[in-house]
């Protein structure tokens, strides 16, 4: 009697566990989908070795954001889905953990995504952003570390 107690009792635990198990983590809910660029800007006229120069969309949000740089080069782009409770990862320079972007979102709202961005260059934090708002059609573009002869400049998009 006590064998069939206690193999009943495990094996009603070990349906309750798998149950558990099955159901949907809510933190993996897509939320968005986000878009990053990675572009090197810079006065000198020296090429970039494996960036072509900036175009389309892209040249025009930098171009709208008046920066004081005469030439502009695409190292990179990324889209990744944005998990409503985990942190997620842009790699815009496809093979290299050279320069990349981390992104955690801390609330969703009628307007956009509000997130906190990190920027990594090689494995090493270098900053972070307060809370920020992404909005769909709205490029976010900020001007990151020096490099080369130049600046990164980080686009970020909330594509709908």
């Amino acid at each position: 009697m006590k064998t069939s107690t206690v193999l009943i009792s495990s094996l009603l635990g070990l349906m309750f566990s798998c149950i558990a198990h099955a159901q949907a983590d809510p933190g993996k809910e897509v939320i968005g989908k986000l878009k990053g660029s990675i572009v090197y800007a810079t006065n000198s006229n020296e090429s970039s070795q494996n960036a072509t120069p900036v175009s389309g969309a892209l040249q025009r949000t930098i171009v709208a954001n008046k920066l004081p740089f005469a030439t502009y080069y695409l190292l990179g782009t990324d889209r990744q889905d944005v998990y409503k409770g985990y942190p997620n990862w842009l790699k815009p320079m496809r093979g290299s953990d050279a320069m990349m972007l981390s992104y955690e979102p801390k609330q969703t709202t009628a307007e956009g995504i509000k997130v906190e961005v990190s920027f990594w260059q090689n494995k090493q934090k270098i900053f972070s952003t307060k809370t920020l708002t992404i909005k769909p059609g709205t490029p976010l573009i900020f001007t990151g570390p020096q490099w080369r002869n130049g600046k990164v400049l980080i686009v970020l998009e909330l594509e709908q």
